[in-house]
């Protein structure tokens, strides 16, 4: 963070930091300057946001970063992504957004985590054309450690 700030050109960068837990109940996480992870809850099957109000890496010399922490249940989601996902913008300029990605995640929320990948992208290619990196990681909570 302060190598960052340092340079002459005062350069600066987004972070998603996620740790499961070893016994896999909780994650603990801090974001900074990045869109929030989604908790997909599959006891009620919401999605809710969860993220940090931490600016990005390297914006001043001296910053203090807060993480935070969220239980998991069995077969929870939750999915780290880049903003590239959310901003692929249609014919109209309306971007897929965090909406449209929580949609998808909740239609394909019983499926493995990999067709679900397959499908937002799906979704976003057939929304619009992405003009910046597409980045997914999905972590999903087991019965057996939940």
């Amino acid at each position: 963070h302060r190598d960052l700030h340092s340079f002459p050109t005062r350069r600066s960068s987004d972070l998603t930091f996620a740790y499961l837990a070893w016994n896999g109940k909780r994650l603990e996480y801090s974001t900074a300057g990045h869109p929030p992870i989604l908790h997909f809850h599959a006891a009620t099957r919401e999605v809710s946001e969860v993220a940090c109000s931490n600016l990005p890496l390297g914006m001043f010399g001296e910053q203090p970063f807060v993480s935070g922490s969220v239980q998991c249940a069995p077969d929870d989601l939750f999915l780290l992504l880049t903003d590239g996902v959310l901003e692929v913008t249609n014919a109209e300029d309306e971007e897929f957004g965090l909406a449209g990605v929580k949609a998808v995640m909740s239609a394909h929320a019983s499926s493995p985590p990999g067709a679900i990948l397959r499908a937002v992208l799906d979704a976003t290619n057939h929304h619009g054309r992405a003009a910046d990196d597409q980045s997914l990681l999905f972590v999903q909570c087991h019965r057996r450690t939940a």
